[in-house]
């Protein structure tokens, strides 16, 4: 073997190795960049929640109404819900079957856990049809009010203007970041 020829194939390992941690960094920065993106553009709705679960008097024996209303499908889970909040929906432009109440189970136990998530409600149809028994009409009866500060559209039942903002987020505007 002559020496250009080791030189050669010297020069080939180190581009081959220099090319794979180009290939792994760019990876990585990609996926890190996007993680980044991800928990800032989308992370309102938990934040929002977080925070409301926080501010809430945990130990009133009272229910607390949390409303929503063109922002519904943004609630990320009502274990973020206390014990004593429950969410209602207020009117809006969305014209489909709207989220149901499970009953109240009796005791913590599995079976009667189970049978609360398993019984049938009225109002639920598997056409996907609007039921207006889903919707809070009286806005008195929300303890707390969710939504973005997007314009209100003529067919959304709730103006902003009635509510002391206790808390905002930054959100993706979705219609203006494409």
């Amino acid at each position: 073997m002559s020496c250009d020829t080791f030189k050669i194939n010297c020069f080939m390992k180190f581009i081959k190795k220099i090319l794979n941690l180009v290939v792994i960094s760019s990876t990585i920065f990609l996926f890190l960049t996007r993680v980044t993106h991800l928990n800032t553009n989308y992370s309102a709705p938990i934040s929002t929640f977080k925070y409301l679960s926080k501010v809430s008097n945990t130990n009133s024996p009272l229910l607390e109404n949390v409303c929503i209303g063109r922002e519904w499908y943004q609630f990320p889970s009502s274990f973020f819900l206390n014990d004593n909040q429950r969410l209602k929906f207020t009117q809006s432009n969305f014209d489909g079957m709207l989220p149901g109440d499970f009953s109240e189970p009796k005791s913590n136990t599995f079976e009667a856990i189970f049978n609360a998530t398993s019984e049938l409600k009225p109002g639920f149809n598997n056409m996907n049809k609007y039921n207006p028994d889903f919707v809070v009409r009286d806005l008195d009866k929300c303890t707390y009010y969710v939504d973005t500060n997007k314009e209100i559209s003529s067919s959304d039942a709730t103006s902003l203007e009635y509510w002391d903002i206790m808390y905002c987020e930054k959100f993706i505007d979705v219609d203006n970041s494409k």
